[in-house]
């Protein structure tokens, strides 16, 4: 009978969905993942290129993202989104970034592109 390789099949099946819910817990992006999650962010980007302000338009059409939002996810995801861009399609741009933000209701925080010298990754 098959017994053994259902069995095996869906003990891999729950592992890695075990797996997958405890790198979340210390993971700063959680998007991929349906671990218990509940962060509230609240941001507003704001993006200048050659001297100039983008639009609220110009911000959403760039990123994909409003300008100014509620985020039921880590505000990591957020960063890593406009850090994608900036990296890749926006390259060439030169775009200055300010993303303010705050977690749950706590202090405001600030993260902006281009990162500066000591900052090695997008997250923050």
């Amino acid at each position: 009978m098959n017994v053994p390789w259902r069995n095996l099949t869906l003990g891999i099946f729950f592992g890695a969905q075990i797996f997958g819910i405890v790198a979340a817990r210390f993971g700063p992006e959680r998007y991929f993942c349906w671990a218990p999650y509940d962060e509230i962010t609240l941001f507003d980007i704001a993006v200048t290129v050659d001297g100039r302000q983008l639009s609220e338009g110009e911000i959403r059409a760039r990123y994909r993202l409003p300008e100014a939002a509620r985020d039921n996810h880590s505000h990591a995801n957020v960063i890593s989104v406009i850090a994608h861009f900036e990296q890749t399609y926006g390259a060439a741009d030169r775009a200055q970034v300010a993303l303010n933000y705050r977690v749950n209701g706590g202090s405001p925080q600030q993260w902006h592109w281009p990162l500066s010298a000591g900052e090695s990754s997008p997250s923050p």
